[in-house]
């Protein structure tokens, strides 16, 4: 069987966290891989090359796009059995070709509701998504809202979570839960992610617990208000914007997490989340999308209504000064994590979905 998967960047993070894993178990399966890009970076291309797995960047034109392409499918000698879509555009691309050339189509949603105003690409995913065969929902949130919204009927949607790494997780994670001093968030700096409001709630929280700092992980796309409110933050000298780094090194800072914050607006699932409470770190999330399945009715992880500022610091406050309960709810988030996120679980599941639109397994 030949995956090909089509994909709107080769960057680290998002898509290619679930790619990768995804390779990485069913290569053992004697499953191929291609996988054909739109932008730049390719700074997973040679991961993908030591995995075995061939990589086509189609750039932006579309006679280029459209060559490269036929030269995949009309190889005679390693024909696609199944093209797999991520996002919006890759998907349209997708679809298209799958529907042309009758080979079948996966396309693995991966958020919920639209986090920007009306645009015309994203009405065509939606409305095209029924020309899948079979849709992947990252989170039952997100395959509620699809069905819902009639975007494709529910025989054709299944719920299959994203891939962890747990030796990842293996990391050593000696220092006492009591000596961290760290609130840490793991997000892109865009209004969606709710960043701003946790940047609000530290006005309280520095205030109650002088000693903690609070760290910013993830990409900044631009995100002037967000730069602002820490430029005029009265503890803004405890406010730590790390950027975008290596995914082993957000392990390590997790490591030295007291509580994890993901205040987002909206979510299909949270990757980072879940990579937080694999690593036991007391979180506390958002009440959207994928994160109250996560928080198992807050048994893994305590839910504070989205854009609450002041609810959200007095939770971070009493989840701080309690470190029982903080033990608790980290431990029972990491027994979470190994039961539904191995990449070895994840990688059967999308194996047998493959199988199941692909009759001949070849």
């Amino acid at each position: 069987m030949h995956i090909l998967h089509i994909v709107n960047n080769c960057r680290r993070g998002g898509v290619g966290y679930v790619i990768v894993p995804l390779i990485e178990e069913l290569t053992n399966q004697n499953i191929r891989f291609t996988v054909a890009y739109l932008k730049k970076p390719e700074t997973l291309k040679e991961e993908y090359k030591k995995l075995g797995t061939k990589t086509i960047y189609l750039g932006t034109n579309p006679l280029c796009i459209i060559y490269k392409l036929l030269r995949v499918i009309n190889n005679k000698h390693n024909p696609i059995s199944i093209i797999h879509t991520h996002l919006v555009h890759a998907s349209l691309l997708g679809r298209l070709l799958g529907i042309i050339f009758k080979i079948p189509i996966v396309t693995t949603r991966h958020y919920n509701e639209r986090n920007k105003k009306y645009n015309l690409f994203y009405f065509l995913e939606d409305i095209t998504l029924k020309y899948s065969n079979l849709v992947i929902a990252i989170s039952e949130a997100v395959k509620k809202h699809l069905i819902f919204s009639n975007f494709v009927k529910s025989e054709k949607c299944q719920t299959i979570y994203n891939p962890i790494n747990l030796k990842l997780l293996e990391y050593n994670n000696s220092i006492e839960l009591r000596n961290k001093k760290n609130i840490l968030c793991n997000a892109r700096l865009i209004k969606v992610k709710g960043v701003e409001y946790l940047i609000d709630a530290f006005n309280i929280i520095g205030e109650k617990i002088p000693e903690a700092k609070l760290l910013l992980i993830g990409r900044n796309d631009n995100n002037v208000n967000v730069i602002k409110k820490i430029t005029n933050h009265r503890f803004r000298d405890r406010i730590i914007i790390m950027g975008f780094i290596p995914r082993e090194e957000i392990i390590k800072e997790l490591s030295k997490t007291r509580v994890y914050v993901q205040p987002s607006l909206s979510e299909g699932l949270g990757l980072s989340a879940i990579e937080a409470m694999g690593m036991r770190c007391p979180c506390i999330l958002s009440n959207v999308g994928g994160l109250i399945e996560l928080s198992n009715k807050n048994v893994n992880a305590i839910l504070v209504p989205a854009g609450d500022s002041k609810l959200l610091a007095e939770e971070i406050i009493s989840l701080w000064r309690n470190i029982k309960k903080s033990k608790r709810i980290g431990s029972n988030a990491k027994k979470y994590v190994i039961k539904n996120f191995d990449s070895k679980r994840i990688a059967i599941q999308y194996l047998n979905a493959y199988k199941s639109i692909n009759k001949d397994g070849e």
